[in-house]
C-alpha cells in the first residue's frame, strides 16, 4: 500500500483505488462508547460492512434523496449523527446541515431559510420546536420539509395519523442502530398501532424466555433476540462467548412480543435502565447520589411522560425521621454530582407507606409511576 503519510494533498485514482482495497469489509470502523443494559461502560466495535450496509438501507427507509437536504442536531459521537446522518448522507450524495442551532426560534429561522427537506431532532427538540409562538408562520415558510417537526403523516382521511401508527424504527448501538422499522413514507395500518414494526431484511429476530433460553410462540411476553448483518463484531476487550450465543445470538434486554404476522410490540427494558434525551441513566446511580443526603432515607427513581409525551426523569425521596428537605436544594446536589440529563426534572417527597412493594420490600415502580401519572406531573415544565 502507499504511504499514506507521504501521499499528495489532492491523490490521484490510483491511490484512492489502493486504499480501498487494502480495506476489507471484515475490518474494524469505529468504536461507540454506550453504558448498555448493565450501565457499565462498554465499547461497541463495528466493521465497514455493517456501518456501510445499514447506512445504505437507511437511505432507502427514511427515502433520502441527492436532492435532499438533512438538518440534523445529532453529534458525531453519539449513533444518530452516524446513522441517520453522515453516513447515508454520504451514500446518497445529498447535503449535510450540522445543527448546531439549540433555541427553537434559531433553528426554525435555519431550517426555512436554506430550504430544509429533512430535519432530524431529539424529541425534546422538536417539542419545544412546536410551542414556539412563531412556528404557525415558519411552517409556512418550511415549504420544503416534509419531515421534521411534528407528524406530518396522512391517513386514509387526509388527517395526521395517531402517535400510535407512526412508523418508528427501533434499534441500538450493539446493531448500529434500526433492525426493526417500517418506511417512513407511509403510516402503520390500523391493525398494528403500537407496533415498532417488523425487522429488517437480512436480520433474524426471535423472542425467549430470559431465565431459560427457550423459544416462545406468537405474543407471548419475552426477551428479544437479534442476529444479521447490523449487529455488532463484538465488545472491545471482551471475548466473544461473553456476548453472543454459540449460534451467534444478541439477547438485547428489550422486553417484547412478536404476533403471529411478524409485527413487534415492545414493552420496555428487561432491567431498569432508562433512556432519557438520548442517553442512558442508570437509577441505581441517581438514587444513591440522593440518598448521600442525610435528609433522605431513600431514592426512587423512574420516568413520568408530560403532556408532549416526552419521558421526564422523577425522582421520588422518602425523608429520614425528623427531617425535611426542598426539592430544590436536592437537585442542585444532583447537579453537583450527575452529568446535567442525570439530574431529575422533578423530586417529589412521600411517605413510606405510600410506596407500593412486594412482599420482599422491593419497590413496585410500576405502580409507582401510576401514581405519579397525574396532571400535575403531565403538564409539568420542560
Amino acid at each position: 500500500m502507499a504511504d499514506l503519510e507521504s501521499a499528495p494533498a489532492n491523490p490521484d485514482d490510483g491511490l484512492l483505488r489502493q486504499i480501498e482495497q487494502a480495506i476489507s469489509p471484515a475490518d474494524i470502523l469505529l468504536i461507540i462508547n454506550t453504558s448498555g443494559s448493565t450501565a457499565a461502560p462498554k465499547s461497541v466495535l463495528h466493521t465497514h460492512g455493517t456501518v456501510i450496509r445499514l447506512s445504505h438501507a437507511m437511505v432507502g427507509m427514511r427515502g433520502y434523496k441527492r436532492t435532499d437536504r438533512l438538518w440534523n442536531s445529532a453529534p458525531f459521537f453519539w449513533l444518530g449523527g452516524l446513522n441517520v446522518g453522515i453516513f447515508p448522507v454520504l451514500d446518497v450524495g445529498m447535503a449535510y446541515h450540522i445543527g448546531t442551532q439549540k433555541e427553537p426560534k434559531a433553528i426554525l429561522e435555519y431550517v426555512a431559510k436554506n430550504g430544509i427537506t429533512f430535519a432530524s431532532t431529539w424529541p425534546w427538540e422538536a417539542a419545544a420546536v412546536r410551542k414556539d409562538p412563531d412556528y404557525p408562520t415558519y411552517r409556512d415558510a418550511m415549504s420544503n420539509l416534509w419531515h421534521g417537526f411534528e407528524n406530518w403523516l396522512n391517513g386514509e382521511d387526509g388527517k395526521p395519523v395517531p402517535d400510535n401508527r407512526i412508523p418508528l424504527l427501533f434499534g441500538m448501538t450493539e446493531t448500529f442502530g434500526p433492525y426493526i422499522g417500517e418506511c417512513e413514507l407511509a403510516p402503520l395500518p390500523t391493525s398494528k398501532a403500537g407496533s415498532i414494526g417488523r425487522p429488517m431484511e437480512g436480520i433474524e429476530i426471535k423472542i425467549v424466555n430470559p431465565e431459560t433460553g427457550q423459544d416462545l410462540g406468537a405474543d407471548e411476553e419475552g426477551e428479544l433476540w437479534v442476529r444479521g448483518y447490523t449487529l455488532m463484531a463484538g465488545y472491545l476487550k471482551r471475548e466473544r462467548f461473553d456476548t453472543f450465543t454459540s449460534d451467534g445470538w444478541f439477547p438485547t434486554g428489550d422486553r417484547c412480543r412478536i404476533d403471529s404476522d411478524g409485527w413487534v410490540y415492545t414493552s420496555g427494558r428487561m432491567n431498569d435502565l432508562i433512556k432519557i434525551r438520548g442517553a442512558n441513566v442508570a437509577p441505581r446511580e441517581v438514587e444513591s447520589v440522593l440518598a448521600q443526603r442525610p435528609e433522605v432515607r431513600e431514592a426512587i427513581v423512574l420516568t413520568v411522560p408530560d403532556s408532549e409525551g416526552i419521558e421526564q426523569l422523577i425522582a421520588v425521596v422518602i425523608l429520614s425521621a425528623g427531617l425535611t428537605v426542598t426539592e430544590s436544594s436536592l437537585r442542585d446536589y444532583c447537579r453537583q454530582q450527575l452529568s446535567a440529563y442525570k439530574v431529575p426534572t422533578r423530586i417529589v417527597v412521600r411517605a413510606d407507606v405510600d410506596i407500593p412493594r412486594t412482599v420482599s420490600s422491593k419497590v413496585i415502580k410500576r405502580l409507582v409511576r401510576d401514581d405519579l401519572m397525574k396532571d400535575e406531573f403531565r403538564a409539568m415544565s420542560k
